[in-house]
């Protein structure tokens, strides 16, 4: 029996009852939110998810435009993760620099300079290791400059753990287990900034993945293997999934709320960071916020922190001599 084709009010009208349209007919399409909690943020995502979605093939054709814009967004977000899960105040960004000569023992060239950063931190992790203490860090590489975002000198940027990096008084220079970090680099100079006093690492992402300079089939960054993994969870926005999830929510996992259009709503005693576009026809939305651990996170997490640290000799702590 043939089909009747229907106008497009029909289809938009349909829509609105969470159906969908596909070559093969019609079918239907579930609202699904998904949760991250990485360190004091979390985020919720609202999106369709099909039950007869096709895998996807294999790529054949560049990206568009606003799919390349698509990826960066979701680059950041990917990064903000885990920086927030895994790196605190006291922690570092290190940027290693170039000078003349430095630039040309590598040739000006992009990877041999990344090959070079990557032997710069497995030199790094040694010394943390020898003292018994762990090393978590991205690393990555940049040929962009941080203002106009064009073509610049070839650097480095590494957030790195800080518990072997210290700046005694009266010395302008960072140390790298008692020594200049520019030595321990050995091919220019290294800027050495502490982690801002902040509960969320999304403006640091930005920064960092907007001067990354990905190329096709490249990775953006160079984590280390030890990194902690943000939790995430799917939760299908039904009553019964909602109150299945808020009831059975993990440990730490935000609370899960909508308001009467279908839009997320910040759980109490959070503090909105990021609240996106909601369109009630479409039903996508995108929150972020900080939980409300966030007001006595800088008395705990550093105390936590200290308790899950080895033990040190005497006079091999961070600053020491190596």
């Amino acid at each position: 029996m043939r089909r009747e084709r229907k106008s497009k009010a029909d289809r938009a009208e349909m829509r609105d009852y969470d159906f969908y349209f596909t070559r093969e007919g019609i079918g239907m399409a579930k609202s699904m939110a998904r949760i991250y909690k990485s360190g004091l943020t979390a985020e919720i995502s609202k999106f369709w998810a099909a039950d007869n979605q096709k895998p996807r093939s294999s790529k054949t054709a560049k990206s568009s435009a606003n799919k390349k814009d698509a990826n960066g967004n979701q680059a950041i977000r990917q990064l903000a993760r885990i920086l927030n899960e895994n790196f605190w105040r006291r922690d570092y960004l290190l940027t290693l620099h170039y000078d003349p000569e430095g630039l040309e023992r590598v040739g000006g060239n992009r990877d041999e300079g990344d090959r070079k950063m990557m032997l710069f931190v497995q030199r790094m992790v040694g010394k943390y290791r020898k003292r018994g203490l762990i090393c978590r860090y991205v690393a990555m590489t940049s040929e962009k400059s941080s203002r106009t975002l064009e073509k610049a000198r070839l650097h480095h940027h590494i957030v790195v753990s800080g518990d072997l990096i210290s700046k005694p008084e009266r010395r302008e220079e960072y140390l790298l287990a008692g020594k200049p970090i520019s030595q321990a680099w050995g091919f220019g100079t290294v800027d050495c900034q502490q982690l801002r006093a902040e509960d969320d690492h999304t403006g640091l992402a930005v920064y960092l993945c907007r001067q990354a300079g990905c190329r096709a089939n490249e990775r953006r960054w160079h984590p280390s293997r030890n990194l902690r993994k943000p939790e995430w969870q799917d939760v299908e926005l039904t009553r019964e999934g909602i109150a299945e999830y808020n009831r059975h929510r993990r440990r730490g996992m935000p609370l899960l709320k909508l308001n009467a259009d279908g839009k997320l709503v910040t759980p109490p005693k959070c503090s909105t960071l990021e609240d996106g576009a909601y369109i009630p026809a479409i039903g996508t939305h995108y929150l972020r916020f900080l939980m409300p651990e966030y007001r006595t996170a800088e008395r705990t997490t550093e105390k936590r922190r200290r308790d899950l640290l080895p033990a040190i000799p005497a006079g091999r702590k961070g600053g020491g001599t190596a």
